[in-house]
């Protein structure tokens, strides 16, 4: 949203109730104001949320793996081909975060069926504080050495933002949506079927999409009105009615 010429970014945690559970009003939508917030709903809670639907800026990765838990991060993709959804299943131990990457299409809990999932994997290494800098008695290697990989770095082609899904593999499961089971078939992964479950209870008969909260955001764009103070020649204040709402990020938290 324009506040007195400047964009703002209204950020808001709801739940599956559609109540609020934090909201901020902030200039950059960082990975820690975004943290901080969800932490705050957290508190509403009163326990780690579990399942967290977004849409699909880059930014809400590393907010679902800094959340420090275990958790279902659901990424609904607004541009084409439409109908995808991106299911982030974020497990953490000691010394790594470990994401299991799945994509299928958004309607797959509207009625029973037999649907495909793409699924890959990725890692990420958890970094000790405290132990940066040279160990003790580490030298410097041979410049010839330095130099070498300096070269080879400058030959390298600039590298794009990374495909998950680049080599994945299909796994098959039906959904029996009166028992809202998910079946394996064949060698699929069950962990996957067990966390499909749990999202179909929030789905259950819908598409997996985050238009329903967007819907309420749509409302209060329409109605919010903003009052800017402006200053006549003489310093009496003069009010001017403005309507401009221009962007605002939503997201969806399920205990």
């Amino acid at each position: 949203m324009n506040v007195d010429r400047q964009v703002f970014y209204l950020l808001v945690v709801v739940n599956d109730q559609k109540e609020v559970l934090a909201w901020d009003l902030v200039k950059h939508r960082t990975k820690e104001r975004i943290i901080g917030l969800l932490k705050r709903a957290q508190t509403r809670l009163g326990r780690p949320i579990s399942i967290l639907i977004t849409d699909d800026y880059s930014t809400y990765k590393g907010v679902a793996t800094g959340l420090g838990h275990d958790l279902i991060h659901v990424r609904h993709v607004h541009k084409p081909p439409y109908g995808r959804t991106c299911i982030d299943l974020v497990r953490h131990d000691e010394k790594a975060v470990k994401t299991i990457h799945v994509v299928t299409t958004t309607d797959i809990f509207k009625q029973e069926n037999t649907f495909l999932v793409r699924v890959s994997e990725s890692k990420k290494t958890k970094h000790e504080t405290g132990k940066r800098g040279r160990k003790k008695g580490g030298r410097n290697r041979p410049k010839k050495l330095i130099e070498a990989e300096r070269r080879r770095k400058r030959k390298r082609r600039k590298r794009g933002p990374k495909n998950p899904f680049k080599d994945a593999r299909t796994h098959v499961y039906h959904y029996y949506r009166d028992e809202e089971r998910i079946g394996v078939r064949g060698h699929s992964n069950p962990e996957i079927a067990a966390n499909l479950e749990e999202l179909s209870k929030v789905f259950k008969g819908k598409c997996i999409t985050t238009n329903l909260i967007e819907q309420e955001f749509s409302s209060l764009k329409n109605l919010s009105i903003f009052v800017e103070i402006v200053r006549e020649p003489r310093g009496s204040p003069r009010s001017i009615v403005s309507s401009r709402f221009v962007r605002s990020r939503q997201y969806c938290a399920r205990s």
